[in-house]
């Protein structure tokens, strides 16, 4: 498992899953992380996170090699 902290610089919103659960691309300057299709995560993605500061915690898919979220928690200075 991976590990970034970076400021939330972007959101898209991806076509939700076959059943019906919400996916989003999470964009921090040019690194980009998706949330796993039918994962929980994807419920606490909200425009309120523009612009803080995340700990991520992530893994790469073996054939395409993108960034998956696994977990994230905002970071408090």
């Amino acid at each position: 498992m991976n590990t970034f902290t970076g400021k939330l610089t972007g959101i898209k919103r991806l076509n939700n899953s076959t059943n019906g659960n919400p996916k989003y691309q999470l964009h921090f300057g040019n690194e980009i992380v998706t949330t796993a299709t039918n994962s929980m995560i994807a419920y606490m993605i909200t425009d309120s996170l523009l612009g803080e500061t995340l700990n991520l915690k992530y893994h790469y898919t073996p054939k395409k090699h993108k960034a998956i979220l696994d977990n994230f928690t905002w970071n408090i200075s």
